[in-house]
């Protein structure tokens, strides 16, 4: 985002590599991404494609000088952002007075509480367990056991 921010704002043409300028081996950036998230798979290989990378290591001189880029990250810092789960949460007081909590983002995921506090508690719960409930159903492991939550909403 920040390297199409810097192009919109300078007159360079061409075509540039935005990376974060350090040698990573595919396993070990599959590795980093599964202790971000909390699963341990084994890695299928397969034969070798035409066209397959071996090695690269990018160079992304051209980028900061025509477009002043320069990573704002590093390798892992840079995965945590891109993979934290964020998800929108919908709250609204039933007739009864009891806030019902709708994860649309998560079709069918929804719970309830008594009041806003618990309501917020059982959807967190429930994001989890329907995050897990997929994932298994996929055949896949995750650990999860919160997210970070930000709220954005009016008092009741």
């Amino acid at each position: 985002m920040k390297t199409n921010i810097l192009a919109g704002m300078v007159a360079a043409e061409g075509i540039f590599t935005i990376a974060c300028c350090k040698r990573i081996s595919l396993n070990e950036f599959a590795g980093r991404i599964m202790l971000i998230i909390g699963i341990q798979v084994e890695p299928e290989y397969d034969k070798p494609r035409a066209g397959d990378i071996k090695n690269s290591l990018a160079d992304i001189s051209a980028a900061g000088e025509a477009l002043g880029y320069h990573p704002d990250y590093d390798m892992n810092s840079g995965l945590k952002e891109t993979i934290i789960m964020k998800f929108n949460i919908i709250i609204e007081k039933d007739d009864e007075g009891r806030y019902v909590a709708e994860c649309p983002d998560l079709p069918g995921c929804l719970s309830e509480g008594e009041t806003l506090e618990d309501a917020l508690e059982n959807i967190n719960e429930a994001i989890i367990g329907c995050l897990k409930s997929r994932l298994k159903s996929a055949g896949e492991r995750l650990k999860i056991t919160s997210f970070e939550r930000r709220l954005d909403c009016e008092s009741y």
